[in-house]
């Protein structure tokens, strides 16, 4: 369906950000509807207060439509849009865009848009929070009444015709509650707040004197003020100490008003423990004010513990999850925010686990399958402004769907989603060889991060071939089969199942060593790892590889991959085993983190959605009733 939109002039190239604004007068109460989107987002105020942000993020064969209601008395109002155009260079990884512009709707509004650009305001890439919305750097010639609809010179906007299909949001609006749990240093000529938990806010700020400002947020400080983020280790040490420690990057940087309160409300929610003002001149800060954001998640489970540690790693799991979700599940709220299939899996079987609502598990899987190409490959990514394979990540995905049947009644999304199962199936048959291992499979053979791999990726393997990936293919092709089964296309169900039997052979044949008794990573039967064991136990009944798990002397699974570690253990009943891995998830919580990191030692981010797992764990233990003695249920 074609819709008018409003834009700026046509000789406007991005970066920049565009001020919408649109007067009207009531002379009676009315209630005020509003439907409206933009590209590439916008957030909206009302005579100066922020009412709401969108469209809820899509793709673009996607776009969203975002809604907002309210009662009005009578009176004079000016809408205001702020509309984002950052464009492919630096705007948000995440963020997708079709063409600038903005859509708003209401039996109240007229027709005359009027429009301003933020003037005396440069954009650059954020750094070292990587992938999210630009920084800025704001000049004194600054319009600081531009979100009232004043100042400045403003401009007819044009109207144009907009081919895009607008879809009804699929999610419930997104948290904005107040965040007050944070205490305040303040030092000469700047000012230090520390948030007693890890955080994803939307912040306002009211300064008023001459000179300058910097706004630095960060997850953590650093004992080091030369940032090496390939080098990390000892860098971070407890996250709970800041004296001493230093903040990297240069955030967001005002030159005042001299004379002139200036508020600044930002367009993108921040996220960590640690904020950072600076002023040089004689400014200060007035206010500042702080909305927790996130999907509105409902918990369902207790996740208090008789054992202090069960109940530390739970609560900083169940925070790992909320800082994760979004309008999309995420792989890390300080730095890229990307929908990654290798975190959203884990993310969604959390969700089965602490909610019924299914809305953000659905999106997540219709979401991804249209990232899928005409051969059948599915972006490990999406939605994304770049591109990127990953083979593991897209045999996961129909992991994802079994899952979905395994925990729920509904079966109307996995029917629809089921052949792009199937042409994921027929992608990676393209790169069988003569012994039905796969070989050569384009994208980046990620496995894990583990130390002495590169990239992640088991050494000899990169190739698009290897042990852990053609397991992988065995646990899809069994997944799939099974999904035919459930849907009753038995014929398919024993191709896919016959498939599986013949790849399991093989890699018994080429991989496997009978004097160690282990699966190796690579042909030469070089290199073991404990992910090639891992999943041979998830795909198989081949506990004979237990003894080199009990060893200690293969290459250990990273938090993303100890997930399938332990549901080898669950599965299994290696129960030592699991408990022992668990130690590494105490241990974290001796480094003052509030949530799960991307890696046990040195971790790049502080909060990272694949390490979520252990709510998953807990609460499905207690769904199935299992009792597992490092889980202490005593008194529940």
């Amino acid at each position: 369906m074609t819709n008018y939109w409003f834009r700026t002039g046509s000789e406007t190239q991005a970066p920049y950000v565009a001020v919408f604004r649109n007067h009207f007068i009531l002379k009676k109460s009315s209630r005020f509807k509003l439907s409206f989107s933009a590209d590439e987002r916008c957030q909206l105020f009302l005579n100066g207060k922020r009412i709401i942000d969108g469209p809820e993020r899509g793709d673009i064969y996607h776009w969203y439509l975002q809604n907002y209601e309210t009662n009005l008395p009578a009176g004079e109002y000016c809408l205001v849009a702020r509309v984002l155009c950052f464009g492919q260079k630096i705007t948000a990884y995440g963020q997708q865009s079709i063409q600038h512009g903005l859509y708003a709707k209401s039996a109240l509004l007229n027709d005359h848009w009027e429009y301003q650009l933020l003037k005396d305001c440069k954009f650059k890439a954020s750094f070292p929070d990587w992938g999210t919305f630009p920084s800025c750097e704001i000049s004194s010639g600054y319009n600081w009444d531009i979100l009232k609809g004043r100042g400045g010179e403003w401009k007819l906007a044009e109207k144009y015709l907009d081919p895009r299909t607008l879809h009804p949001p699929d999610l419930p609006l997104m948290r904005y509650e107040p965040e007050t749990n944070y205490q305040i240093i303040r030092q000469p000529n700047k000012l230090l707040v520390i948030f007693n938990d890890y955080v994803c806010v939307w912040p306002e700020f009211v300064f008023f004197g001459s000179g300058t400002v910097r706004i630095r947020w960060a997850e953590t400080l650093y004992e080091d003020e030369n940032y090496d983020s390939l080098h990390l280790k000892g860098m971070k040490g407890n996250r709970n100490e800041f004296v001493d420690k230093h903040f990297i990057g240069e955030g967001n940087l005002f030159e005042l008003a001299e004379g002139k309160k200036c508020q600044w409300v930002d367009y993108w929610w921040k996220a960590g423990r640690y904020l950072k003002i600076d002023f040089d001149g004689d400014c200060q800060v007035e206010q500042m004010n702080f909305f927790n954001t996130g999907y509105p998640y409902q918990c369902k489970i207790d996740l208090k513990n008789p054992d202090p540690r069960v109940e530390g790693l739970l609560k900083m799991s169940y925070r790992t999850l909320q800082s994760c979700s979004y309008e999309t599940y995420m792989d890390c709220p300080y730095y890229e925010q990307l929908m990654y299939i290798g975190d959203t899996r884990i993310e969604a079987l959390c969700t089965y686990m602490i909610t019924d609502d299914r809305r953000l598990v659905k999106k997540a899987l219709r979401t991804l399958a249209r990232s899928q190409r005409p051969d059948g490959m599915i972006s490990s990514q999406w939605p994304t402004k770049g591109k990127q394979e990953i083979p593991s990540f897209a045999l996961l995905y129909i992991l994802m769907l079994h899952d979905f049947i395994q925990w729920n009644d509904d079966t109307q999304v996995i029917r629809e989603l089921l052949p792009v199962g199937r042409r994921i199936i027929a992608y990676f048959c393209r790169y069988l060889n003569a012994e039905n291992l796969l070989e050569q499979v384009p994208g980046w053979n990620f496995i894990d991060w583990v130390e002495g791999w590169q990239n992640g990726v088991p050494p000899k393997c990169e190739n698009g071939s290897g042990c852990s990936l053609n397991w992988f293919f065995v646990l899809a092709l069994q997944s799939i089969a099974k999904l035919e089964k459930h849907f009753n296309n038995l014929e398919s169900s024993k191709e896919y199942s016959d498939m599986a039997l013949k790849s399991e052979k093989s890699i018994r044949q080429i991989y496997y060593n009978p004097d160690s008794r282990l699966f190796a990573e690579d042909k030469e039967q070089q290199n073991y790892s404990e992910h090639a064991q891992i999943l041979a136990l998830l795909a198989t009944d081949c506990t004979e590889v237990i003894s080199g798990l009990r060893s200690g002397m293969l290459n250990q699974c990273g938090i993303y991959f100890s997930f399938y570690y332990q549901e080898a253990c669950l599965r299994h009943g290696f129960d030592q085993l699991f408990e022992k891995r668990l130690e590494k998830y105490y241990a974290l919580l001796d480094t003052g983190l509030k949530t799960i990191p991307e890696e046990f030692e040195n971790p790049r981010s502080d909060c990272h959605a694949w390490g979520a797992y252990p709510l998953y764990h807990y609460a499905s233990i207690l769904k199935n009733k299992v009792r597992f003695p490092c889980y202490n249920f005593k008194g529940r």
